[in-house]
């Protein structure tokens, strides 16, 4: 099973961006994630001349199952 955490984030365009973690921590808490959100804003770091994160909305965690059909 595929696990990734997924870290919505609104732009000053009022746009969606999407930031995916694969392989995260389970026990990772609210207040870390927010935390961690918090420093990517401040910092600008996925931020350049088409997009800036002004927002943090939401953390998701996704995970996906796969079967082979034989």
């Amino acid at each position: 099973m595929n696990k990734i955490l997924v870290l919505t984030f609104n732009t000053t365009e009022n746009k969606n961006y999407r930031l995916t973690i694969k392989n995260p921590k389970d026990d990772l808490t609210k207040e870390t994630i927010n935390n961690v959100a918090e420093r990517i804003i401040a910092t600008n770091i996925f931020s350049n001349s088409k997009r800036t994160i002004s927002e943090f909305k939401k953390a998701i965690y996704v995970t996906r199952q796969e079967t082979v059909i034989e």
